[in-house]
């Protein structure tokens, strides 16, 4: 079966099941697939933002140390690929196949029956066994605590960042969300955290599992700056000399603060939630004090669409409302409606476009007022932006998403 049948076919499947947390469905595939995550070390990193920008960073001083190092992280943006790489190269199309077919193979004979991320996460250990991995570098899907990745034994456990996000799975109070992140402590094993993890809450869950607790506690002037002290401290937790550590600190992820090559300011950045976008301003603002923005956004329905809105429009010029074509998309008609109802909105509001014309009218205005685009919201409008940018890189079809 070809690479684009088979993920199709994934997607299908997995679809009718919807999201299910628990560790059982992994926990069996994972035995009947020869417990691929004993023959390589692991460190796994939850947290509501930064948890892929500190896997990648981390992935890269390891790499730039000599070890051979798997990376997993989720959603993808523009290929299904991007999720699982081994130093820097991403999955092929044909070890997707291979690999996938012996899951689907195995799970029908043991009557398991994964979700879409379980049956991803288990493609990537399967292949970091594969590809002899030293150690993996594990991105937490949601939350922590029953999240599929949370069958491994690490040598390190991260928790980057908690605020608000996931709601109605993991809790409407700081403290829940603290609690479903926390999960991923292990007995005896080290947890680092970022600033705004509560050190009070998490005290004594490492304390009840006899793990040393180390934290990054400063305060920073934008996300960047923070995720690479996460990582910098992770790093050296491991050992690793300091001229590798600043290597891996330049590894980025795509549509993360990600500074488009054009004649105007351009970024993509996946900021979904309230904590995120109001960083992404605060940075945004910090670097183009004066400038207009003119902003492209769209967002998943489970989300704080409005507080999200809410700060965009206090900072917008114009903005431009997108929807992907996913089921979880909030649809334009809902975000419109959200924008309506503030007592501050932009000069214009563009509801009626496609992603791609509503990018290219964006970098229109700009090019005329001297202001700058700012493309943010669900990783599921990034694949159609990028293309109209025209960035060169691997793309599947559309309907290769979750």
């Amino acid at each position: 079966m070809s690479y684009v049948k088979l993920v199709k076919r994934l997607f299908a499947e997995t679809h009718i099941r919807g999201m299910k947390l628990g560790l059982s469905n992994c926990l069996r595939l994972h035995h009947a697939m020869g417990r691929p995550c004993d023959s390589f070390k692991s460190i796994h990193i939850a947290g509501t933002n930064g948890k892929g920008s500190v896997t990648a960073k981390i992935a890269a001083g390891l790499q730039a140390a000599d070890c051979r190092v798997g990376r997993y992280v989720s959603p993808h943006v523009s290929t299904f690929r991007e999720r699982i790489s081994v130093n820097g190269e991403m999955i092929s199309e044909g070890e997707v196949v291979e690999i996938l077919e012996q899951l689907f193979a195995v799970a029908d004979k043991e009557k398991i029956f994964p979700t879409f991320f379980e049956f991803t996460t288990l493609l990537a250990f399967c292949f970091f066994a594969r590809k002899k991995v030293d150690m993996a570098v594990l991105e937490a899907g949601l939350g922590g605590r029953l999240d599929a990745t949370n069958i491994v034994h690490p040598i390190l456990s991260v928790i980057t960042s908690i605020s608000a996000d996931h709601t109605e799975i993991l809790g409407h109070t700081l403290e829940e969300i603290t609690k479903e992140k926390a999960g991923i402590i292990k007995s005896r094993i080290p947890i680092l955290i970022g600033p705004s993890v509560p050190y009070a809450l998490i005290q004594p869950l490492a304390e009840k599992s006899n793990s040393p607790l180390f934290s990054v506690s400063e305060t920073f002037a934008n996300p960047e700056e923070e995720n690479c002290a996460i990582a910098k401290k992770a790093l050296q937790q491991l050992q690793v000399k300091e001229e590798n550590i600043e290597q891996g600190l330049m590894a980025r992820l795509p549509c993360r603060y990600e500074k488009i090559p054009t004649n105007i300011p351009i970024f993509l950045d996946v900021a979904h939630n309230p904590a995120g976008i109001e960083s992404l301003l605060k940075r945004a603002r910090k670097d183009y004090p004066e400038i207009p923005f003119h902003i492209v956004c769209g967002f998943s329905r489970n989300k704080d669409v409005q507080m999200c809105l809410d700060l965009i429009a206090q900072k917008a010029k114009h903005i431009y409302l997108v929807s992907s074509k996913g089921e979880k998309a909030a649809p334009v008609s809902q975000l419109e409606a959200i924008i309506k109802t503030f007592s501050t909105f932009p000069e214009e509001i563009h509801s009626h476009l496609s992603i791609q014309q509503s990018v290219r009218l964006a970098v229109q205005n700009a090019s005329l007022d001297g202001g700058m685009v700012i493309i943010c919201g669900t990783f599921y409008i990034m694949r159609d932006a990028r293309i109209v940018l025209g960035i060169n890189e691997p793309v599947d079809p559309l309907e290769l998403r979750d």
